[in-house]
């Protein structure tokens, strides 16, 4: 269930569906990276490419709606600007929120030729190529979109016995079964979640925030392996 958030100025409550995303995208990534049944792989990710489209949407728009019930005056610049902006959030492209939040609140404009924005927008274009798919005959197996060669490049899987036999290897299969995909979708998300604060927001982080969030951005699946020391030790022991 996500986060829920009461507001100072009248006691109603905010309901933080982004938390959900990230939670369910991460979830996936974790089964995956043990599945040993490519259709498991297949949905999951699947499922994490149409979530995480939304995720920094609703990111938005909760930090909009969460300014416009502040509470006080003091906010910059000024109350009836949130609560403008918040009656706009239909109308309104996910850049131009981000652009529009960090403006008012000493964040870093929206560059899609930089981490983690330049991943984050590989990703929206893959779902919106699966969103919106178009039904079409090709000559090779190349994407319908430059942008995501490079990423069938990096997670391209061996095609099955069946496609192996009609010489075709369909670049959405080919990609969308790759277990470091699911992996790779879930450290996009995550780069973008832990950096929101300091990127939108500009809230510097402290050095032991920086220090939490890379030991969790590196060993998200399991423990950290013993040492060999530790290893020999305990062979030791059993032989004694």
């Amino acid at each position: 269930m996500g986060e829920i958030v009461k507001s100072l100025k009248d006691g109603h409550y905010l309901y933080k569906f982004s938390a959900d995303i990230l939670m369910l995208v991460r979830r996936n990534a974790h089964i995956v990276a043990e599945a040993a049944d490519d259709a498991l792989v297949f949905a999951l990710n699947l499922s994490s490419i149409f979530l995480s489209g939304s995720f920094l949407e609703a990111t938005l728009n909760e930090q909009i709606a969460m300014a416009a019930r502040n509470g006080t005056q003091t906010i910059k610049p000024t109350p009836e600007f949130w609560v403008t902006l918040n009656g706009m959030q239909k109308n309104l492209t996910v850049t131009d929120k981000w652009n529009l939040i960090a403006s008012t609140r000493g964040g870093q404009q929206w560059d899609g030729a930089r981490e983690p924005f330049q991943s984050h927008d590989t990703l929206i274009t893959l779902r919106n190529e699966l969103v919106h798919f178009k039904g079409r005959y090709a000559a090779d197996d190349t994407p319908p979109t430059r942008r995501l060669q490079p990423l069938l490049n990096k997670f391209r899987t061996i095609r099955d016995f069946k496609l192996e036999g009609m010489n075709i290897d369909p670049w959405l299969v080919s990609l969308v079964k790759s277990k470091k995909l699911g992996l790779w979708i879930d450290s996009t998300i995550f780069a973008l979640h832990s950096q929101v604060e300091e990127l939108l927001l500009g809230i510097s982080l402290t050095q032991d925030r920086k220090a939490i969030e890379e030991m969790i951005r590196h060993n998200r699946y399991g423990f950290p392996p013993k040492s060999v020391e530790g290893k020999r030790r305990n062979s030791k022991s059993k032989r004694a």
